[in-house]
C-alpha cells in the first residue's frame, strides 16, 4: 500500500515560522491558533508526484490545530495523547539555557511520525543563542505552545524535574563558557 495515500502513516517534519508565503497551499498553512504564523511541510517533499496538499496538507494542519485547541482547552490527558511531552520539555529547556532568541518564535521543528505523536525538534537555528555570555540577553516574546503548556502544573513540575536532573551538566557548561568568554575578551 502506498503511505501518501494515508497521511497518517506518514513521517512529516515541520517548519514554524520564517517566511514561506510564496509556498501556501502546496508546503505551508497558516496556523490561526498561533498567531496566524506560518506552518511549512519539510517532508514529505511537496514536490514528489504523490504528495496532495490538499490531503496531506490538510491531514497535518488538522493535526497541529487539534494539539493547539487541546492545549488552550486546558485538556491535558489530550495533550498527552498528541503530542511527545518529554520532547517539548527537553527543547524548552535547551532553548531557554541557551537564551535563544529565534527559539520560541521562528525556525521551530517539530516532526510527527507514522500513528505517532506530534515531536518538538530538532532543535535549529542558534546564530542568535548564547548572548547571556556577552551580557546581551535577547528580548524574548513567549512562544505559544510553551505559553500554554506552562499553564499546566504538570507540564512545570515535569520541566522542574528534568532541569533538575541535568542542572549541573548545564552549570558546567556555563562556567565553561564564561570563561573562555574571559579570555577571548582579554584578547582584543
Amino acid at each position: 500500500k502506498n503511505i501518501y495515500e494515508d497521511p497518517s502513516q506518514m513521517t512529516f517534519l515541520l517548519e514554524v515560522g520564517g517566511n514561506h508565503s510564496h509556498a501556501y497551499g502546496t508546503q505551508c498553512f497558516k496556523i490561526s491558533r498561533d498567531y496566524s504564523r506560518t506552518c511549512c511541510v519539510k517532508f514529505p517533499d511537496f514536490e514528489d508526484p504523490a504528495y496532495k496538499p490538499d490531503v496531506h496538507l490538510a491531514y497535518i494542519s488538522d493535526y497541529v490545530d487539534e494539539c493547539l485547541l487541546a492545549m488552550s482547552n486546558q485538556d491535558w490527558e489530550k495533550v498527552c495523547e498528541l503530542i511527545d511531552v518529554d520532547s517539548f520539555i527537553d527543547h524548552y529547556i535547551v532553548q531557554e539555557v541557551f537564551a535563544n532568541k529565534d527559539a520560541f518564535w521562528c525556525s521551530i521543528y517539530f516532526y510527527k511520525e507514522p500513528n505517532g505523536k506530534l515531536y518538538a525538534g530538532p532543535v535549529w537555528d542558534f546564530d542568535y543563542a548564547t548572548f547571556r555570555v556577552l551580557d546581551i540577553v535577547p528580548a524574548n516574546g513567549e512562544h505559544l505552545w510553551y505559553g500554554e503548556l506552562l499553564q499546566y502544573p504538570e507540564f512545570k513540575a515535569a520541566v522542574k524535574a528534568r532541569w533538575s536532573e541535568h542542572k549541573t551538566l548545564f552549570e558546567s557548561i556555563d562556567g565553561y563558557i564564561v570563561h573562555q568568554a574571559e579570555m577571548i575578551r582579554k584578547s582584543n
